[in-house]
């Protein structure tokens, strides 16, 4: 009979079967006994790997193996085990550990599964448990090839933060092969642009110059061409000039006139991998903020599918890819490539002066996707498992914990720079526009503060930080805004301003600034932004403002777009598919409410054909709490050509009046007497006899009722009136006080021979009255 192996030998076949893993396909590591050591090593292993050469690093790896440490498992919500804690009665064993000069790494090792799972010890894993401690190893983090990236990011991350603080930044990228060193132009330009004291001492190359027009610096290229026949000009690069300076003339060409043929030209002649990364990139956000999303995301598609990116490369794309994806609600997509993204930025190694700012500004853009995926999956239909999403989240966050402590000093840090200088320029311009008779001029690349609020913008939006690009877009918006009556491009700069504040999501600064331009003009600038409205392809990040946009001033839209847009709105009120996009629920953003209510600003614009089809959708309006869309349909009611609707959808309208909300009622059936129908007028004035003021409120004429009828509503808009001030005296609240005492005095205007102030009188002059119905009074 068998025996069971000693809990010695149970280790040692728990050490060989680990050793075994790392030593075959895929990792090929060396293997160092360290078994005479029992401080808690058992053994070293040497990483190796082609992506590393010719670097060799070691972590040192300590394997428990047997059911015993199966036994104290972490569960998710839903029971599902998630890891496994590891505990020790003192912290002697856990302080070797983290004292260590290498990586260490705890292994459990399941024998009977022959699955081995690990955690890295670091002092943010091991948690206090009084005189001991504990540490969980996860399940997810196997010593297999799913997990080599992460692994080899352990070994390669040993020398601590980088430090940048006092460093000269002049010739940063002096030693980085030229085909690498466009992405770090574009996405940390701060060290791979000249020293700002020494700029203008020799010529620089293209690669220096991409840095300072991402930096907003475009007045300092333009005085660098002056002063250097080496540097073109970059609103004239001669034909013949190399392929980077080609791409320097085309950044410039999109900043001055939004126009991306040029960027488009420079990307299909990208001369090698790393060329037509940092373009694509590029273009794939222009194209992003034009809205044209097929576009961009197709460049992507192409960039993420070539196999000659090295990690940071397509680590780059895969970012970018799962932001745009998470924005079109393609949330699977996109989880997995921020999954894919991870490993390939945590392997990443080769020009670490400059790499560890770029990967740790990736690794932000990505846990904002993951943010934003998780918040909005929240008010789906499985909201239910907000916790395992939470734990979801919060699993693949440690995983960046230490990048975005990098990504706080460097990259972030160097943002708000920008944003900072930005808000002292704002400030110097308007004292000196306050002190000056003359308007300011705008001059496109001046000391004016868009041009380092552009900077940050930019910035943000390459390393694909969606929230924080928003944010500053919404910036930029608000200043063309507010400085476009400076310029004589007024109408040019407020069309600008609303369409950085619809594309970037920005709903309640968009609404208040069209009102504003709806009271005071020009009505110009708000039809040339409505004409870019795109009827498909809507994002998490425009849908609401789209909507609002529609319903404030839809009416200025040309026919072909509204007939388009009204259907399509439609469509999303009554949760029919739709080609606008991502329009799901979000929190207080409710489709049948934005979607009827922008449907209802696009009808005045629309063709007169258009508007029976639309009462049908209308008809159809989902079983939801009418009060979600009543202001959009009342306001589509008031548009809608009666004479252009069938009967049928005449029928099927007043059909809505029977869901048994009183407004609706009240309001359907107003709409359809005003047009002529005696059975709606008739049902109309039984519910207002019977003291619905809503139907009251609709009846245009109060000869309508009978003598009994109006003695009836008399008596019973009356009574509710002395029952408001009975409820006052008492210090009782009475929402609905006003609404009757507004019913009566109407009545009463309107019948002045059988008129009843006296209540009215009597209820105002009650002081305690009048304090409750404050509201009303004023």
């Amino acid at each position: 009979m068998a025996t069971k192996p000693s809990t010695q030998q149970l280790g040692n076949i728990g050490v060989s079967a680990v050793g075994l893993k790392l030593e075959r396909e895929p990792f090929w590591w060396g293997i160092i006994d360290n078994s005479r050591d029992d401080r808690g090593i058992d053994f070293l292993a040497n990483v190796r790997d082609a992506s590393l050469d010719p670097h060799e690093f070691r972590i040192g790896v300590q394997v428990k193996t047997g059911d015993s440490y199966f036994r104290r498992p972490k569960r998710a919500a839903d029971h599902r085990i998630t890891g496994w804690w590891f505990a020790e009665s003192n912290k002697k064993r856990f302080n070797y550990w983290l004292g260590c000069d290498t990586p260490v790494l705890l292994v459990l090792h399941d024998e009977a599964q022959d699955a081995s799972y690990w955690v890295r010890v670091t002092k943010r894993t091991v948690i206090s448990t009084g005189k001991g401690a504990k540490i969980l190893v996860p399940k997810h983090q196997t010593i297999s090839e799913q997990c080599k990236g992460r692994l080899l990011a352990v070994a390669v991350r040993q020398g601590g933060s980088l430090a940048l603080e006092g460093t000269v930044l002049s010739d940063g990228l002096g030693e980085i092969p030229s085909r690498r060193r466009l992405r770090y132009a574009l996405v940390v330009p701060r060290m791979a642009s000249p020293h700002p004291r020494t700029s203008l001492e020799r010529p620089i190359d293209a690669y220096e110059a991409v840095a300072l027009l991402a930096q907003g610096n475009f007045r300092e290229l333009d005085e660098m061409a002056d002063r250097h026949e080496e540097v073109p000009r970059p609103d004239a690069v001669p034909v013949d000039a190399d392929w980077a300076w080609q791409f320097t003339g085309a950044i410039w060409h999109w900043l001055a006139t939004d126009g991306l043929d040029k960027l488009e030209e420079i990307h299909a002649s990208a001369p090698d991998q790393h060329c037509a990364t940092a373009s694509g990139v590029l273009l794939a956000c222009a194209l992003w903020r034009q809205e044209r999303r097929e576009r961009a995301i197709a460049l992507l598609n192409a960039l993420v599918e070539r196999d000659d990116l090295d990690a940071l490369d397509q680590g780059w794309a895969l970012v970018q890819r799962s932001r745009f994806g998470a924005d079109l609600g393609e949330f699977d997509q996109a989880e997995t490539d921020v999954a894919t993204a991870q490993q390939l930025l945590e392997a990443v190694h080769d020009d670490s002066t400059v790499s560890a700012p770029m990967v740790s500004a990736l690794a932000a853009g990505a846990v904002r996707t993951l943010e934003v995926i998780a918040s909005t999956r929240r008010f789906r239909d499985d909201t239910e498992n907000a916790e395992s999403i939470d734990a979801w989240v919060a699993q693949r966050q440690d995983a960046y914990l230490e990048l975005l402590k990098a990504s706080d000093t460097t990259v972030s840090w160097w943002r708000s720079q920008d944003l900072a200088t930005a808000l002292g320029r704002e400030q110097d311009t308007s004292f000196n526009a306050w002190t000056s008779d003359d308007p300011p001029r705008r001059v496109f690349g001046g000391p004016m503060p868009e041009t380092k609020l552009f900077a940050a913008e930019l910035n943000a939006d390459l390393a694909g930080e969606h929230g924080q690009w928003k944010a500053l877009a919404a910036r930029r918006g608000i200043q063309s805004l507010m400085r476009a009556a400076s310029f004589p491009d007024t109408a040019i700069e407020l069309e600008e301003g609303l369409d950085a504040l619809r594309r970037c999501g920005d709903s309640g600064r968009l609404t208040k600034a069209m009102r504003h331009l709806l009271k005071v003009g020009p009505l110009a600038p708000i039809a040339a932004s409505m004409a870019k409205i795109p009827t498909s392809e809507w994002t998490h990040t425009t849908a609401r403002t789209n909507f609002e946009a529609l319903a404030l001033a839809g009416d200025l839209l040309d026919e072909a777009a509204a007939d388009r847009l009204l259907e399509q709105c439609a469509r999303v009120a009554c949760g029919e598919p739709t080609e606008l996009g991502c329009t799901q629920d979000e929190g207080y953003f409710n489709r049948p409410s934005f979607a009827t209510e922008a449907a209802a600003g696009v009808l005045p614009a629309a063709s007169r054909t258009s508007h029976d089809g639309f009462a049908g959708y209308l008809a159809r309006l989902p079983e939801v709490p009418p009060v979600t869309f009543r202001r959009g349909l009342t306001n589509a009611l008031f548009f809608l050509d009666y004479e252009q609707i069938g009967p049928g959808n005449r029928q099927a309208l007043l059909s809505l009046a029977e869901r048994g909300d009183a407004v609706l009622s009240a309001t359907v059936r107003g709409w359809s007497a005003s047009h002529g129908d005696t059975v709606a007028a008739r049902s109309l004035t039984q519910a207002a006899a019977q003291g619905d003021i809503h139907s009251l409120a609709e009846i245009k004429d109060a000869s309508a009722f009978s003598d009994s009828e109006r003695a009836a509503l008399m008596d019973n808009l009356e009574g509710h009136v002395e029952q408001a001030r009975a409820d006052a005296l008492a210090g009782k609240g009475n929402s609905g006080s006003s609404a009757f005492c507004h019913a009566l005095t109407r009545l009463n205007l309107r019948l002045p021979g059988a008129a009843r102030w006296e209540p009215i009188v009597v209820f105002l002059g009650e002081p305690r009255t009048f304090l409750a119905l404050r509201d009303f009074v004023g």
